[in-house]
């Protein structure tokens, strides 16, 4: 498996089993899970931002836009991240205002460790389905960035590929829920990649 070798996971995972990404997704779970344990918030989680090398470890890279939270939740005046694997919450704004180029007092967004959490959910479907983030939404075409705001701007649910098997998308539901106070921990979803791990009997390498 030398193309493991320092590669990301966007540059791996069309080549990685079901096992193989199963093992990595939970891999990148419990560093997420330590990582918000400290209460940090990484808040651009996508596959090429997460390195897998030969032996299987995982390392998260590009630390340039995460956040200490304040005690769960923190605010910021404007979106950080790739807007595709951007949570929910972060373009919950008055639309209204929004419409107005000229205002000044747009809320600021709220941010927590389950935007990250999110963004896991997304790569997850991404990695199982083979299908990019909001690629089946327009006409089988991904929407631009703008479209995409505009949808979860209206709570629109995170469209999730009907190829996936129940188990994944089970994760991916968790993960990707609107509301903030439904949305798994990284803990849970921790453990529901590793109870799968179990049923399916595969080894952690």
């Amino acid at each position: 498996m030398l193309w493991f070798n320092g590669k990301t996971f966007k540059e791996a995972y069309p080549e990685m089993n079901y096992e193989e990404k199963l093992i990595a997704l939970y891999k990148l779970s419990k560093i997420l899970e330590s990582l918000h344990s400290k209460l940090l918030i990484h808040r651009d989680i996508k596959p090429s931002n997460v390195m897998i090398k030969e032996d299987g470890s995982l390392k998260l890279i590009d630390f340039g836009v995460s956040k200490i939270a304040s005690h769960t939740l923190t605010y910021t005046k404007i979106q950080k991240g790739t807007v595709p694997y951007i949570s929910a919450e972060q373009f919950q704004i008055d639309l209204e205002k929004y419409k107005n180029p000229n205002i000044t007092d747009i809320k600021p967004v709220k941010v927590s460790v389950k935007s990250d959490v999110w963004s896991l959910g997304v790569m997850t479907s991404e990695m199982f389905s083979g299908v990019l983030p909001y690629y089946n939404v327009n006409n089988d075409k991904r929407p631009n960035d703008f479209l995409i705001m505009k949808r979860l701007m209206n709570k629109i649910p995170f469209p999730i590929p009907n190829n996936l098997d129940d188990e994944i998308k089970k994760i991916v539901e968790k993960a990707t829920k609107i509301d903030v106070e439904e949305r798994a921990t990284s803990k849970e979803i921790r453990e529901m990649f590793e109870t799968l791990i179990k049923e399916k009997n595969i080894k952690i390498k």
